[in-house]
């Protein structure tokens, strides 16, 4: 494996790099073939070196897939402040790619930054998306919704609406 930071790699040289990396961590780590185990906080290199690939092309999904893994890593270690930066390039990319893909990276972004202490800048990324799913039937979705924005209420002291959000989960 080579941590070289040269461009002129190939996207699947980038995603056999990080293939190539768990193989070599689980046979030296068995736990991580555990799917509930964290994976090694080294893979984010190789993430980044794959994102700084698709970055150069025109596969917006690959790039918004890229940031939210390492959004979730970053998560997962507790580098919440990355992991908000990482969501939010997701969030923008995946809106360039569909309305589904853009919903995702924000709920993401949202529990970011509920975790964070953002709580308003959260319930203003999450209001709009509980109002899109007004006209969808997917309860689901509308129920993470309504439990996140209950807890950005809950940060900024207004219980009352807050215990409507979660009633209305």
């Amino acid at each position: 494996l080579s941590l070289d930071s040269r461009q002129d790699h190939s996207l699947e040289d980038g995603f056999l790099r990080i293939e190539l990396f768990i193989r070599n961590s689980v046979r030296q780590n068995p736990c991580w073939k555990d799917e509930t185990s964290l994976l090694p906080a080294q893979i984010v290199v190789y993430m980044q070196q794959a994102l700084a690939i698709a970055e150069q092309g025109a596969d917006l999904k690959t790039q918004r897939d890229l940031c939210l893994g390492l959004a979730s890593i970053y998560q997962q270690y507790g580098a919440l402040d990355k992991a908000v930066c990482c969501a939010q390039q997701a969030v923008e990319t995946g809106t360039h790619v569909n309305e589904e893909d853009g919903f995702e990276a924000s709920v993401l972004l949202g529990w970011l930054l509920v975790l964070t202490d953002q709580a308003e800048r959260a319930q203003s990324i999450l209001q709009p998306l509980l109002t899109s799913l007004q006209s969808t039937d997917s309860p689901t979705q509308q129920g993470v919704i309504h439990n996140l924005l209950a807890l950005c209420l809950r940060h900024q002291r207004r219980i009352r609406e807050a215990g409507w959000h979660l009633h209305s989960a």
